[in-house]
């Protein structure tokens, strides 16, 4: 889901309600995750990898947990996070990958 964050944020510009109901009704469905990495030929400094996922996954934490205004330089306009409820949030970070994965994390 991580990697598509930033249409997450423009639907929730243009229909905040929809983009919310949409995680209360899949909320055993969607998984968090992310493609960032060192790819090949990409020769980046594993340090700065670290920062720039670490700063991804805070502005995404951001706008899933809290209710404030936001703005990205994906998306025209600011748009508000979504402050979900937390055993929603538990699911999308942590249980549903659990429950797809089981015994991943041994």
């Amino acid at each position: 889901m991580a990697g598509r964050m930033c249409h997450i944020e423009k639907q929730a510009v243009e229909n905040w309600l929809k983009v919310y109901d949409f995680f209360i009704k899949y909320q055993d469905r969607i998984i968090y995750g992310t493609d960032e990495g060192d790819w090949i030929g990409a020769d980046i400094d594993p340090a700065k990898l670290k920062e720039k996922v670490l700063t991804v996954w805070k502005r995404d934490w951001k706008f899933l947990t809290t209710g404030e205004s936001m703005t990205s330089w994906e998306v025209d306009g600011n748009f508000k996070g979504l402050k979900l409820p937390k055993k929603v949030v538990e699911k999308i970070y942590y249980k549903n990958a659990i429950k797809m994965y089981p015994g991943g994390w041994k």
